[in-house]
């Protein structure tokens, strides 16, 4: 009796895992950054905007400037 009711559990736990939904991301993630004009010597702060973020957990950010 018990391997019947391990079997059926069994059955029952595969069927669900087969009725799984898995979503991906259709959409862009943007990130974009406004226009900032600064003096020489001076510290500016640049607001970084992130639109459409579905998941996106870290970043590395390389800013290059002269």
């Amino acid at each position: 009796m018990k391997k019947i009711y391990t079997l059926i559990s069994c059955l029952v736990l595969a069927i669900m895992a087969l009725g799984m939904n898995v979503n991906a991301s259709t959409g862009r993630t943007i990130i974009s950054v406004d226009k900032v004009v600064a003096g020489e010597e001076s510290s500016v702060r640049v607001p970084v905007k992130i639109m459409n973020n579905e998941g996106l957990v870290g970043a590395t950010i390389t800013i290059e400037y002269d």
